[in-house]
């Protein structure tokens, strides 16, 4: 059970105000957050890493016995465990780049371990009351859906642009699929009754 940066960083969408989704869902294979209107999980089952070759570092770290329904971590403490992956610079050595969980003695306490060889850097934090909700009702089923592939840095440039246009209703934006490979297609309206449309070009394979 290896967690690296992107199973950590989702803890930016965490909402602190909500208890059951104020922190990160760890499940064996996989870490989620939500805030209610933005979900994102980090499926690990197709990592290349064996975590069977993490080093040993002494702690009683969580294999086998990982429980079905997960632990739900608090957002501060994977936002910690961050930036003691920072300082594993080893690039001969990727596994380093990686966490792993391990048990305390007690059942609403986990310790978030990750280690440079040099040193081991240990959070021990209490884990979230309650149930994380569930998440997976809501996942659609994607296999008839159109898709078309987009640049990230092009869609936080056009979102970006956009939320600066005096936006009605909230920043409210409308977007559109006119089928596979075919432009995205944002649509919304300002406060000066101007209406707006950017198109965002596919990346064609």
């Amino acid at each position: 059970m290896l967690y690296n940066k992107t199973n950590l960083l989702i803890h930016n969408v965490c909402d602190d105000t909500q208890p059951k989704i104020s922190g990160v869902l760890f499940k064996k294979d996989k870490t989620v957050a939500t805030d209610s209107f933005v979900l994102i999980e980090v499926d690990n089952s197709k990592m290349e890493l064996n975590p069977d070759d993490y080093p040993q570092i002494g702690e009683k770290v969580i294999t086998n016995n990982f429980p079905n329904k997960g632990f739900v971590i608090p957002a501060n403490a994977a936002k910690k465990a961050i930036s003691n992956l920072a300082e594993c610079k080893n690039g001969a050595l990727p596994i380093l780049s990686n966490a792993i969980l391990a048990q305390t003695g007690q059942a609403d306490e986990i310790k978030i371990c990750s280690t440079n060889l040099e040193k081991t850097d240990i959070i021990k934090t209490k884990l979230n009351d309650g149930d994380f909700p569930n998440y997976q009702q809501i996942i659609p089923n994607l296999d008839k859906a159109s898709k078309i592939s987009i640049n990230i840095n092009k869609l936080k440039q056009l979102s970006t642009l956009l939320s600066q246009m005096d936006l009605k209703f909230d920043n409210k934006v409308d977007i559109y699929f006119t089928g596979d490979n075919s432009p995205m297609v944002l649509k919304a309206v300002n406060n000066s009754k101007q209406q707006i449309t950017a198109l965002l070009m596919p990346i064609h394979n």
